[in-house]
């Protein structure tokens, strides 16, 4: 029984010791890589439930507050390093690529049945419907009709065409919902499904039109990108 709890003992020093040797060699990989996709893969598997819907935030306790604190105090080091300052030809360089970017001119092309399919299928199923009355179940039901799914193309090339939004898509309906503490209520905003549809082909565009003209170091607020990279 003494050699057999020995042995134990090796083996699981010997795994332990081949997993830091292992997550040191992956994360050593990853830090020379200029893509940052790689890192948050390996950020989720080492932390599960990382960015993951339903997770619950606990802010109100003792070690919370201790570890904002920490963070602020990281980010304050950070900010008051001269090293982080944009060099004059960096600066430059951006100045150059907004005077380009300000100068580009394009048309409105017509909304395609792809973007309006590609938008509709970011939309969250369990959302509530809006003043409008059309929840996002709903829309997917009503895009499947083509003659329904061209008239909202055509209402949302119109509204890119002449630089108007909907006021009536502007419309939110507030709800109050209960907190844990009896008598508490948070108010939440119900925007009318069709206007964060158009928000989202919006976003499709501008994204479409700006990442091609964002310097290789830009690595905040992109896809597959993030600041730790």
């Amino acid at each position: 029984l003494q050699s057999y709890n020995t042995a134990r003992k090796e083996f699981r020093k010997a795994v332990r010791k081949s997993k830091r040797e292992f997550h040191h060699k992956h994360v050593k990989d990853i830090a020379s890589e200029t893509n940052s996709t790689n890192a948050w893969k390996l950020t989720k598997a080492l932390l599960p439930g990382t960015r993951t819907r339903g997770s619950k935030w606990v802010t109100n306790t003792k070690h919370a507050v201790i570890q904002a604190e920490e963070i602020a105090t990281t980010f304050a080091t950070i900010s008051a390093d001269s090293s982080i300052d944009v060099l004059p030809e960096e600066q430059q360089t951006f100045d150059a690529k907004i005077d380009q970017l300000c100068s580009h001119s394009f048309s409105i092309q017509p909304v395609s049945m792809r973007e309006l399919h590609s938008a509709v299928a970011l939309a969250n199923p369990n959302s509530a419907a809006g003043a409008d009355g059309i929840s996002s179940k709903l829309l997917k039901a009503i895009i499947q009709d083509k003659f329904l799914a061209k008239l909202i193309c055509s209402l949302f090339t119109k509204a890119l065409a002449t630089s108007k939004f909907p006021k009536e898509l502007k419309v939110a309906k507030i709800r109050a919902l209960p907190k844990q503490v009896n008598g508490q209520f948070r108010p939440i905003s119900l925007l009318p499904t069709l206007g964060k549809l158009l928000d989202r082909i919006i976003t499709f565009r501008i994204r479409e039109l700006i990442a091609p003209q964002m310097l290789p170091a830009q690595q905040g607020c992109r896809s597959a990108h993030g600041t730790s990279s």
